[in-house]
């Protein structure tokens, strides 16, 4: 009767130890990410919100990696302390790397993050209606009941600019493991891999308001214009920054309006650089403003950062290569400043 009960206890902790292995692969994928978003480009703390989740998803990994060699804790413990002194995201990452290998190499364990069937949005907007419209609201602008009282609030999934910087991989991540800082709970518990994917899938094709990243192209062409009225030499640097903000909205919007706004910074750029009478550049300006007000006023609202099909194409592409290489592991490094 005993050696049954112990060859039950040791099934179950065999069965066990997958899912530690899958979280704890997890969670350093979310320290990598987490860590990365908290710094500007030019290295300063940008997101202290940010460098609080990547601690506490360290702590989340110590306690998943009990049991695993020693060398796990110890490195995960080194990883606490670069992230406490702020080390460069290019170090984290190196050392998340390290440590997931170590990991899968410990226990014979991939990280699945990939759904077993197509995601569907259809089951995600069901799955995202009965468990999240409270807070992130009706059409996922993050003003749902509830909003109003979290700090900071709801992301906002109709922000262009937000959604700019983001994957359905970062999605994934946040929808399993949450975010304790934002009052984000996690959700790896309640709902399948398969389900998790379907809310994704969801979420990313939700109708993205570019508005506000069409005024932050027109303030920066305003700053430009400003510029070359007072004399000042950064007035062509201004006018590049604005054509860069609207670069990544090409996509987003019509494609003649796209190619009018394109001929129109071209001309406003290189009659500054031209230097003619105010009237000209004023004039080239001026084109600009009203080719993006034709870019914006057709259906802002409509247009999709990534249509539902094609959002569902791409997971169901990432699904296909998964399962074909899955035998393969790749043990390089990724890329500096990459994640894991």
């Amino acid at each position: 009767m005993i050696a049954a009960i112990l060859a039950l206890a040791v099934a179950a902790a065999g069965a066990d130890e997958p899912t530690h292995a899958r979280r704890l692969l997890a969670l350093l994928a979310g320290v990598a990410a987490e860590y990365g978003e908290a710094f500007a480009d030019d290295g300063t703390l940008a997101r202290p919100i940010e460098l609080d989740e990547a601690a506490l998803l360290v702590d989340d990994a110590r306690r998943e990696a009990e049991g695993l060699p020693s060398d796990v804790d110890r490195r995960l413990a080194a990883l606490g302390e670069a992230i406490a002194a702020r080390a460069p995201s290019a170090a984290v990452t190196e050392r998340v790397h390290a440590i997931r290998l170590a990991v899968e190499d410990a226990t014979g364990v991939a990280e699945d993050v990939m759904p077993p069937a197509r995601p569907s949005p259809a089951r995600g907007e069901a799955i995202y209606r009965a468990n999240c419209v409270r807070c992130h609201g009706e059409r996922g602008a993050g003003d749902g009941p509830d909003a109003a009282t979290l700090e900071p609030r709801p992301r906002d999934f109709t922000d262009a600019a937000f959604m700019q910087g983001e994957t359905p991989a970062d999605f994934f991540r946040v929808v399993s493991l949450g975010r304790r800082r934002a009052a984000m709970p996690a959700w790896e518990d309640v709902l399948s891999v398969q389900e998790r994917w379907d809310v994704v899938s969801y979420l990313w094709s939700l109708p993205a308001d570019v508005r506000p990243a069409l005024a932050e192209v027109r303030r920066r062409l305003d700053a430009a214009l400003t510029a070359h009225r007072l004399g000042e030499r950064t007035a062509d640097e201004l006018a590049t920054d604005a054509y860069l903000a609207f670069e990544p909205l090409e996509a987003r919007l019509d494609t003649a309006a796209v190619g009018e706004v394109e001929r129109a910074f071209l001309r406003f750029r290189t009659a500054l650089r031209q230097a003619p009478g105010a009237r000209e550049v004023d004039a080239a300006a001026a084109a600009v403003r009203a080719a993006v007000d034709r870019a914006e006023s057709p259906s802002p609202v409509d247009v999709r950062w990534v249509a539902g099909g094609a959002a569902v194409a791409l997971l169901a592409l990432l699904v296909s290569r998964a399962r074909s290489g899955a035998s393969a592991r790749r043990r390089r490094s990724p890329p500096a400043g990459t994640g894991a």
